[in-house]
């Protein structure tokens, strides 16, 4: 069952920006689920140049968030077949930065 719980970002200074992002695993005890099944995108589309797929190693998107403009950000988890259930945990950093 999935849930739409979207995130937007807001650029409330004075640059345009873009926006560097990053991740880890998802652990639960001994349990992992790999960063890069966590795929993210900016426009509600996951197979364009705005989409990408998490890694421990920042990617720049160039994004263009202009000064007082709202940006959607959106996440996508492939959770494994073998999963053990679980509450899992990680990081997700986004980072922004002058375009």
């Amino acid at each position: 069952n999935a849930n739409n719980n979207n995130l937007t970002l807001t650029n409330i200074g004075n640059s345009v920006l873009d926006l560097e992002l990053s991740g880890t695993n998802l652990t639960a005890a001994n349990n992992v689920i790999d960063v890069t099944n966590i795929q993210y995108t900016f426009n509600g589309n996951y197979n364009n140049s705005l989409a990408g797929v998490l890694s421990y190693a920042k990617q720049k998107k160039d994004v263009n968030i202009l000064t007082a403009a709202l940006q959607p950000l959106s996440f996508k988890l492939a959770v494994p077949t073998a999963t053990t259930p679980g509450n899992y945990s990680g990081t997700i950093s986004i980072i922004a930065v002058k375009s």
